[in-house]
């Protein structure tokens, strides 16, 4: 399934806790131009934007813990910790759309526990 079967084109989308840029890439060469990812350091961001230099204008650092609740996505994706506030529907409920990699790690059970 390709992210142009689920969201508009116009989206705001915006990736919490960035770790490389690969969905990124995939999501800008789809069409999506309203793309940010929220890298968890400095360094994090530096490396997807040496490894992506598409994406260089894209990723940006928070410095603040409710980067989740604060800020005006329409399509919000979920990595890592940031994926345990689906557990409070008050910080995302701004999203049209929530999205979460759910993965074979303890983490991710406990996230989709809370959900489900």
């Amino acid at each position: 399934m390709r992210p142009t079967d689920l969201w508009p084109k116009d989206a705001r989308i915006i990736e919490i806790g960035a770790t490389s840029g690969a969905l990124g890439e995939r999501l800008i060469s789809a069409g999506y131009e309203n793309y940010l990812a929220v890298g968890p350091t400095k360094q994090r961001c530096e490396i997807i934007a040496r490894q992506h230099p598409r994406l260089r204008r894209n990723v940006v650092t928070a410095h603040s813990g409710k980067a989740v609740q604060q800020n005006n996505a329409d399509v919000l994706i979920l990595n890592s910790w940031a994926s345990l506030a689906i557990g409070r529907f008050r910080s995302v409920r701004h999203a049209h759309y929530v999205a979460v990699k759910f993965q074979p790690t303890p983490l991710c059970w406990f996230a989709k526990r809370m959900v489900f």
